[in-house]
């Protein structure tokens, strides 16, 4: 063997033990990584456990997502769930129990919106849904969604609740006939437009063929507007707390949680 060749091969062999250790570095820099990812897993892992574990014991106890409405999608009913519960509470005699607590609360709020008094809040009063408007002359006003009226109809508030329905034409112009002919003496009446956000009623809800400009500023000027999320929240709010019915408290809270979601 030449001393040429020699060399070149003692070149070789350095080079391939020094690849071999560069080799054997790497290999163990990267068991290390490999360790430290394994280990960060690990951590991440049982703290998501426990994480889990802490949620699914708050939610045992508190169960924010149990609500009859949501589960059944009736949140959105405009007819069948917002004016019938709304209705019930407000319903002295009704089923839940607590007297005039709700309708109280309901007045009281409602005297503080429109600035007015409103009389006989201590006592029942009639409520009624779906009450078709007709007067001694047979003109037909359609049927507003509540209807509240106090002892010896001295004073009569009309509710017309809007979820995602819109509005008929000339409804609340009809109405504001209705209740001024019905109580054209004593002029104690209200009609409230409830609503989830407080928008105010469209000009279809004015647009008779008879009427006259300066009835239709009236009817604008006389609406009341309120809120599901605001005014009708208050006022349940205020009242839970005196309820002596732990069912109703706790179904009348679900319904108050689903106004503040919807």
């Amino acid at each position: 063997m030449s001393a040429k060749a020699g060399y070149q091969i003692r070149l070789w062999n350095d080079f391939l033990a020094r690849a071999q250790l560069v080799l054997h570095d790497t290999s163990a820099l990267r068991r290390a990584q490999l360790v430290t990812w394994k280990n960060l897993l690990e951590q991440g892992s049982a703290r998501l456990a426990a994480t889990r574990e802490e949620v699914v014991r708050r939610r045992s106890t508190s169960t924010p997502d149990f609500n009859i409405l949501k589960i059944t999608h009736r949140s959105g009913y405009e007819v069948t769930t917002h004016s019938a519960f709304l209705a019930h509470l407000l319903d002295s005699f009704a089923s839940h129990g607590q007297g005039n607590l709700f309708l109280r609360s309901f007045l009281t709020m409602l005297a503080k919106e429109a600035r007015t008094t409103i009389p006989e809040i201590e006592s029942p009063w009639l409520v009624r849904r779906e009450v078709s408007m007709n007067v001694d002359d047979d003109a037909n006003y359609g049927a507003i969604d509540l209807l509240l009226s106090a002892p010896a109809s001295s004073f009569e508030i009309g509710v017309e609740v809007k979820i995602y329905a819109g509005d008929q034409r000339g409804q609340l112009l009809r109405y504001q006939r209705f209740l001024e002919r019905r109580h054209r003496k004593t002029g104690q009446w209200l009609i409230a437009y409830l609503t989830l956000d407080g928008h105010r009623p469209t000009a279809h809800s004015y647009d008779l063929g008879d009427a006259t400009e300066e009835e239709v500023q009236r009817a604008r000027q006389s609406i009341l507007l309120l809120t599901f999320r605001k005014q009708i929240r208050h006022a349940l709010e205020e009242a839970l707390p005196n309820a002596g019915s732990p069912r109703v408290r706790d179904v009348v809270s679900q319904y108050l949680e689903t106004i503040r979601r919807h």
